[in-house]
């Protein structure tokens, strides 16, 4: 029974490797390479990124949530105890009430999923209860991420942004 290779007969057993040399050759010179140039990333560099992506960050900014409560919010990434590079676990102050949740992250695409969010119930005054209730909408919202030095800039899908500081150690 002869091998194809993509409509190409190959017939002759010594033929088959230079034949599909050939046209595997020929193949990737039609193939269109547009948006193929990103580098990939070594398990070193990832692992590198994920520890910078770690710790304790401060919010400093959130471009539609009005004005900040005078409490610390806060979001602290940890890497999940299951030892899988894409998740994190995720914790923080949200002005009155502490929360939990989990993280998938895509460390070469930059993007962020948090999900699972829950958080303890302790009642506030009502400005800052619904920038909390808005704050932790907008963080399960969270599509994409940069990360720039001690800056990590977290973007909904909505088109929100929310900046953290690096809280020191």
């Amino acid at each position: 029974m002869p091998n194809v290779l993509d409509g190409l007969n190959i017939t002759n057993a010594m033929e088959t490797p230079m034949k599909a040399c050939i046209a595997l050759l020929g193949l990737s010179l039609v193939i269109p390479l547009g948006g193929c140039t990103q580098v990939l990333k070594t398990p070193d560099q990832v692992s590198a990124q994920q520890q910078s992506l770690t710790g304790s960050w401060s919010l400093q900014q959130a471009n539609k949530l009005g004005t900040l409560p005078t409490e610390s919010v806060t979001l602290i990434l940890r890497n999940a105890a299951t030892g899988d590079n894409s998740k994190l676990s995720v914790s923080g102050h949200a002005g009155v009430n502490h929360f939990v949740g989990n993280a998938i992250i895509d460390l070469t695409q930059q993007r962020m999923q948090i999900r699972q969010i829950a958080s303890t119930r302790q009642a506030g005054p009502e400005p800052l209860m619904q920038f909390e209730k808005d704050y932790l909408n907008q963080l399960e919202a969270v599509v994409t991420y940069k990360l720039m030095d001690d800056r990590l800039e977290l973007n909904t899908l909505h088109g929100d942004t929310l900046d953290f500081s690096r809280q020191p150690k």
